[in-house]
């Protein structure tokens, strides 16, 4: 039908037509734009919130980190450096492997020791902190009267929380070393 108008009439239905396909091309792009744009938003928005919150929280973290690095440090060391000096004193005045070799023959068949831990006390010379599982309640019972006998530890203290179960206790206990045993050196 095109090929019935004049040329004049043809040139001028060409180029309405491009005009037209442009605009409808030129709306289609506006509209898939907006449309993505609607669903790209929220995930920016949220990824730039937990971005944001991550450096405050960073920033916070360090800041904190200087603060507390040097006093921190040096506060830990001392309570190190004064923890050795306390043993070596001690150890000068006490051997420690009696007392490691007298809490393994105490140990009965059923006693799973987990935990040592040896603090030197200027009042009761050695504090020996002990964590571990029985079997039984008897087995534990016998773990505690062999500890008592031993001439070491002037006392034994168990919690009374570590007899209420019957099987499988989870048990701690505090053994306060005796000052005066003949396992003191002579100077």
């Amino acid at each position: 039908m095109l090929h019935l108008l004049t040329e004049e009439h043809r040139q001028k239905v060409v180029r309405e037509y491009r005009k037209r396909v442009l605009v409808v091309l030129f709306l289609g792009l506006l509209s898939a734009s907006v449309v993505s744009l609607v669903f790209i938003l929220p995930t920016f928005f949220l990824s730039y919130g937990r971005y944001s919150d991550f450096q405050s929280k960073t920033k916070a973290l360090d800041a904190e980190l200087v603060t507390n690095e040097d006093p921190g440090s040096s506060e830990n060391i001392k309570s190190v450096t004064t923890s050795i000096d306390a043993l070596r004193t001690f150890n000068s005045k006490r051997e420690i492997y009696p007392l490691i070799s007298g809490l393994i023959e105490g140990v009965a068949s059923g006693i799973q020791i987990k935990n040592i831990i040896f603090t030197p006390n200027e009042a009761e010379g050695m504090v020996i902190d002990l964590s571990g599982k029985a079997d039984t309640r008897k087995n534990l019972v016998a773990f505690d009267q062999k500890l008592k006998s031993n001439a070491l530890f002037s006392e034994i203290i168990i919690p009374l929380g570590s007899f209420a179960k019957e099987k499988n206790i989870d048990f701690s206990m505090k053994i306060i070393v005796s000052t005066t045993t003949p396992t003191q050196t002579n100077e």
